[in-house]
């Protein structure tokens, strides 16, 4: 069935975010399009924008704002239905990191392995060894040292992230945890050849059928030879683990590797082309390796910015390096965001040499470049940007294709994969376009002359272009859930209260509270009058619940720990770029409790962990002195006076404005 030639993010779009489309058209000049709701209904109009593709218009609908069912249609083509809303990323967030607990390896076999010497003569190892545990590497029941380490740093990175922001990270630590255990189990033994060294890759000496189960699978499993290259991911994980995880231990292993690699500084992975049952994953070039285990140590290492834009892998680890020192990192990230402008597709790579095998986990590490000059800088064009490359991902492409499964209408769902066989499970990704060739694995020649980034096949047999792979899925997880970071969370539990969104169903209670409260919250809120109903509160709730789905108000009902309603505090947009301001009140028969100076902490300290946020500010009329304490004990310091027209009736006419960074 042919697809839209109006190609959108078939998810959906944040609604503080920019939302645009890319239109298939011969079009010489500019046309009129216009979007759709549920209804059928005309919600917005505009004029498409001719890019440097000549079959390619952009649509421009930011301007939108949330709800469901939408369409975009232009020239008398519509586009898939799709949604605006704050809580867009939420469970492909979820789904993304869930797959590394369905790939962890269920070989039992593994805690007695041998070592393989078909293509190491020189290499004599003794016994068996445990390498069990760990993720398998991809569609196949591979697990290979370098592939794993990088994909354990992203989700070590993703623990960083979510820590920073003050949300729960246990999941992923459980994770990061399975595989490291893994990676310290690939070391070496005292007594071997080579001890000290990480063994690079265990896997059968035969491909496993296709599909199969991992208790069915008929290949007889080997340890191949240590290498250089694993030994060095080993020490730079090792000693991002000891930071993020607060393990000491850790540093005392990546020095015994340091010094193990560096008696051995040239032991390469041969390259087998695939003939032996698993992927080779060799680098001949180990220059940034060593950079990379350097820098993680803090050693003077000289780590160059990557001279292309083609985004890192296992071979690939001075932009890793890059990011945890925090070196350069925005310069890469101007660059990406002027690569990613001359896009029709808008996504932050486009290598003249071709479209790499899995080019979309290289897409999603240029993303992570960009999501962390955002955290770094607070500059919306970086986080902008990292919306547009998901765009791409997810349907605003060249094939009209959402290259992860479950999420979009036009989604992949045929991995190659021996685990899941027909049914990959929601989250996975797919590698996505490739125009290079890899010797030992042929690619498909139904895509032969085509454009690279129109070389792809949601078919099983199409081991180049839809695999799935950890390194893959792990970007995608620290994406998503960063654009879920973008919106606050929906509850906050601030120790004497409790912070929840808005809900309908709580009109009486607000009702009540504010009534009660008339004679002293009345004399600075202007909204609260004699006049206030049930239908007020209703109203009030109802219109809060669709701010925070534009993503311009975030505000919560504060409840006691005996679950009554205390009064409300949130968080507003409407000072511009970087600043949340806080607004609140409290219900009579509650204050000098301190309900509010837990509840204005807590919400402070969690707006100031939201990307891009550098600080929060308060406004008080200057005769509100229950709000100048509340300010005051909760760290917030004057940083300006202004005349105001008074409001209330205790307005003095002189606004406090109070700032916490």
């Amino acid at each position: 069935m042919p697809r839209p030639p109006i190609r959108i993010n078939q998810l959906g779009y944040l609604p503080s975010a920019p939302k645009r489309a890319t239109w298939m058209t011969d079009a010489a000049s500019p046309q009129p399009f216009a979007v759709y709701d549920g209804g059928g209904e005309v919600v917005l109009r505009g004029r498409s924008v001719p890019t440097s593709d000549p079959s390619a218009h952009l649509l421009d609908f930011t301007a939108l704002g949330a709800g469901e069912g939408f369409r975009v249609v232009a020239g008398g083509e519509r586009s898939h239905p799709f949604r605006v809303a704050a809580d867009l990323y939420e469970g492909l967030s979820r789904d993304s990191l869930r797959l590394f607990t369905l790939l962890r390896c269920e070989h039992a076999g593994d805690v007695a392995v041998p070592g393989w010497t078909g293509i190491y003569p020189d290499w004599r190892p003794s016994g068996v060894f445990d390498v069990s545990g760990g993720w398998y590497d991809a569609g196949d029941y591979g697990k290979y040292a370098v592939s794993g380490a990088i994909a354990l740093w992203q989700l070590l990175d993703l623990v960083r992230l979510l820590g920073a922001h003050g949300r729960d990270a246990t999941t992923v630590v459980e994770e990061c945890r399975w595989q490291l255990d893994w990676l310290l189990r690939m070391r070496v033994p005292a007594g071997q050849p080579y001890a000290g060294l990480v063994f690079h890759r265990v896997h059968g000496t035969e491909w496993s059928p296709i599909p199969g189960r991992p208790d069915d699978d008929p290949t007889t499993r080997v340890l191949h030879r240590p290498s250089t290259a694993a030994t060095l991911h080993l020490v730079a994980v090792c000693l991002k683990a000891s930071r993020v995880l607060d393990d000491p231990s850790l540093v005392e292993v990546a020095r015994t590797a340091w010094h193990a690699a560096r008696s051995n500084p040239e032991l390469i992975a041969p390259d087998d082309e695939g003939r032996f049952g698993g992927g080779p994953y060799g680098d001949p070039d180990l220059t940034d390796d060593w950079a990379w285990a350097g820098a993680e140590q803090g050693l003077p290492t000289d780590i160059p910015p990557p001279a292309d834009l083609d985004g890192f892998d296992f071979d690939r680890v001075s932009v890793p390096a890059m990011l945890d020192l925090e070196r350069d990192v925005v310069p890469l990230a101007d660059r990406l965001l002027d690569l990613q402008r001359r896009q029709p597709w808008g996504q932050p790579y486009a290598p003249e040499a071709g479209w790499h095998w899995g080019s979309n986990g290289r897409i999603l590490n240029n993303l992570v470049v960009l999501a962390r000059a955002h955290e770094m800088t607070g500059d919306r064009r970086y986080r902008d940007g990292v919306l547009s490359g998901v765009d791409y991902l997810l349907g605003r492409n060249a094939l009209g294709q959402s290259f992860v499964v479950g999420y979009g209408t036009d989604a992949t769902a045929h991995l190659r994969t021996r685990q899941f066989g027909d049914h990959p499970p929601a989250g996975a990704l797919a590698g996505g376009a490739n125009s290079i060739p890899t010797p030992g694995f042929p690619s498909d020649p139904r895509l032969d002359g085509l454009p690279p980034e129109c070389r792809y096949l949601d078919e099983n047999t199409s081991e180049t272009t839809n695999d799935l792979c950890i390194r893959w899925n792990a970007p995608l997880a620290y994406v998503t859930a960063y654009l879920s970071l973008l919106e606050p969370p929906p509850a906050i539990d601030a120790g004497a209260v409790v912070l929840r969104r808005w809900d309908p169903r709580w009109s009486a209670e607000v009702t009540a509270a504010v009534r009660e409260s008339l004679d002293e919250i009345g004399r600075f809120l202007s909204w609260a009058t004699e006049d206030y109903d049930l239908e007020t509160a209703r109203d009030f709730i109802e219109r809060e619940v669709r701010l925070w789905a534009e993503g311009t108000n975030f505000d919560y009902a504060i409840f006691t720990a005996a679950g009554e309603l205390a009064g409300s505090a949130g968080l507003m947009t409407r000072m511009g770029p970087g600043v949340l301001e806080v607004g609140y009140w409290l219900r009579t028969s509650r204050t000098g409790r301190g309900y509010m100076t837990a509840a204005v902490d807590a919400l402070a300290r969690m707006a100031l962990a939201l990307p891009g946020v550098d600080r929060v500010a308060l406004r008080h009329d200057a005769g509100n002195t229950r709000s100048a304490a509340v300010a005051e004990r909760t760290g917030f310091v004057e940083v300006e006076r202004a005349s105001r027209r008074p409001e209330a009736p205790g307005h003095t006419g002189v606004e406090v404005i109070r700032e916490r960074r």
